[in-house]
């Protein structure tokens, strides 16, 4: 369940993990499989 924290707070939840950063990438098919390792990567830049 995803929900913001202000519902979060009003419903006395306590969250379990607080999404920082987000990222996508795409890569040429002959190579799928790497697109998490991209997008991994971009997120981390993103959050620091």
């Amino acid at each position: 369940m995803i929900i913001s924290a202000s519902e979060a707070e009003k419903r006395n939840i306590k969250p379990f993990v607080i999404i920082k950063s987000y990222a996508v990438s795409g890569v040429d098919p002959q190579i799928m499989g790497v697109a998490p390792v991209n997008a991994s990567r971009n997120s981390l830049i993103k959050a620091s």
